[in-house]
Formats: structure tokens, C-alpha cells, sequence
């Protein structure tokens, strides 16, 4: 799934041919908008400022909670400023409780394509991953991605936008 597991593996003691084979998404579904689309169906009013997106379980692992606790600087310095996370499980009701107002929950979605093609940015505050698809979903839909210094995420950026993880 990706170096950082195949290396996790080897510091294990499994002794195997590795062949690191990383995710991918279908670029005829996971694209950008059309030209003619505002990508606001979803999100509603753009009028009202950035629109931040997380896609993902609801779970420690996916790290919901931190970017919680750094939404509240954020909605204070730009005004407007919405987050909304794309996902149900076993966390949300404490994730609701840590939410100020400014954060909405979907629940599960059957689709996120227009979440990420309505963001401006989409985060994935992960504490761990094998190697993350929202990230990649997000880039085939030509959205900016914020991800957390970790195996999977990082190894999910370009070369070139790898240093600049969280």
C-alpha cells in the first residue's frame, strides 16, 4: 500500500519479496468540475467564505479531533470560514460535542466527489495511514490538500509538495 507500511513490515521481521503497489483513483470519475459548475450544491452559499472539507471515518486513527481543536483559531482569522466533515463512525457523537458552530457533520455520504469538488481545501489530519484516498480524490478533482506528516499521507503528494506537510 505504501513504503512506510512496507518498511513497518521489515522493522517486524517479515521476510518476504515486497512490491509496494500504492492506491489510485479512477481519473474519469474523480475530476474537476465542469467549467460551467459553481461546485456549490453542496456546500451552499460561497459567499459566506473558504469551505475547508475531511473526508473520512470518523475514528481516532483519521485525527478529526485535532483539527477540531485547530478550527477554532481558524474560524476566528477568516471570517466565514466553514468545515465540514464527510463521514459517520464510532466518534462522531464526541467529535460533535468538540465542534463549534462553524463545523457541520454529513454523515455518510454514497459519494464524495461533490464535497471535494465544492471545497477549497481538504484536510486529512490523520494520526497514521496505509496510504489515504481522500488526498488523492481530492488532487484528480485539482483541489489544494492539507495532510498531516505521516507515512501514507505523505506518500500520497507529489514529490515536490511532500515537505510541506502538517
Amino acid at each position: 500500500v505504501s513504503e512506510e507500511e512496507r518498511a513497518t513490515g521489515l522493522r517486524a521481521g517479515i521476510a518476504a519479496h515486497w512490491h509496494v503497489v500504492p492506491n489510485g483513483v479512477d481519473p474519469g470519475r474523480f475530476s474537476p468540475a465542469p467549467a460551467d459548475s459553481t461546485g456549490t450544491a453542496t456546500a451552499g452559499d460561497t459567499s459566506r467564505g473558504p469551505l475547508v472539507v475531511c473526508v473520512g471515518r470518523l475514528c481516532r486513527q483519521k485525527g478529526q479531533d485535532v483539527l477540531l481543536r485547530a478550527w477554532g483559531p481558524v474560524a476566528e482569522r477568516v471570517p466565514g470560514a466553514r468545515l465540514v466533515l464527510v463521514g459517520d463512525g464510532p466518534d462522531h457523537d464526541r467529535l460533535r460535542d468538540l465542534a463549534p458552530p462553524s463545523v457541520a457533520f454529513t454523515g455518510a455520504v454514497a459519494d464524495p466527489l461533490p464535497w471535494y469538488r465544492a471545497a477549497d481545501v481538504v484536510v486529512l489530519p490523520s494520526r497514521w495511514e496505509g496510504m489515504a484516498l481522500a488526498p488523492l480524490e481530492a488532487m484528480a478533482c485539482a483541489r489544494p490538500v492539507v495532510v498531516a506528516d505521516v507515512g501514507g499521507a505523505r506518500e500520497s503528494l507529489p514529490p515536490a509538495l511532500a515537505a510541506r506537510c502538517l
